[in-house]
């Protein structure tokens, strides 16, 4: 009957979006995660921002902050605000030249950190919506299926092709709310861990200031090398 036609086309329509949005929400959420991870566990950017804040201490000493034990992360994008007494120069330069010069293994921080740029793009909000409505619509075609327990006549395949599919659908979606439940923990860790406030902390902002951090820091150590090869002319043109 046309009436069964147009839940099956409906239903088909349903299950091409589910299949759309498990191949995109799935990577996001790994990527999230590897990114939490590859933050927490890099060694060299821990060290770089241990030197930030001897740097910062240091530059503060005899100031009404001398007693700075922490920043807040977005004050990584200030740095190059921050400038050295003869005013060439900003702290991520002073920073890029003291890693490449006494601590090189630390330099290419950057390299620990692959995900943040994909994680960046990731909006948590997004996320969830896109999550309810999945839910929303498996438990609407569950309903839907409760009136095809009976085939209306031997030729309506709808309800036992869709029960099929509702019970590997189910289980896809669990997994990908459990994975979207261990991202959500995995976030609140990390930002916690930075002293930051989860709830008041937008993870997309988070990921966002450590990418400009890099990009800014890989930009100065371009820019030092840029002035030490001014040098090196003007002192061979010297001669």
């Amino acid at each position: 009957s046309s009436g069964i036609n147009a839940e099956y086309g409906q239903a088909m329509v349903f299950r091409k979006k589910f299949d759309e949005e498990l191949k995109e929400l799935t990577p996001d959420i790994a990527n999230v995660m590897a990114a939490c991870e590859e933050i927490r566990e890099s060694e060299k950017f821990a060290k770089t921002l241990e030197l930030i804040l001897l740097i910062g201490n240091y530059m503060n000493s005899g100031s009404r902050n001398a007693s700075t034990y922490g920043f807040k992360l977005n004050f990584l994008t200030k740095l190059q605000n921050t400038k050295t007494q003869d005013n060439r120069t900003n702290m991520l330069h002073f920073l890029a030249d003291l890693l490449e010069t006494k601590h090189p293994q630390w330099v290419n921080f950057k390299d620990d950190l692959k995900s943040v740029s994909k994680a960046r793009r990731v909006c948590d909000d997004q996320l969830s919506k896109q999550l309810r409505g999945m839910k929303k619509s498996l438990g609407n075609l569950k309903r839907e299926l409760e009136f095809h327990k009976t085939p209306e006549s031997l030729d309506d395949q709808f309800g036992t092709r869709m029960s099929a599919f509702l019970e590997v659908a189910e289980d896809q979606y669990n997994k990908l709310e459990t994975a979207y439940q261990s991202m959500g923990k995995y976030v609140t860790d990390l930002i916690t861990y930075y002293g930051e406030d989860p709830k008041k902390t937008n993870i997309e902002d988070f990921f966002s200031d450590i990418i400009t951090f890099c990009n800014d820091f890989e930009a100065a150590r371009a820019e030092n090398a840029k002035i030490r090869d001014a040098k090196k002319r003007e002192e061979l043109r010297r001669g």
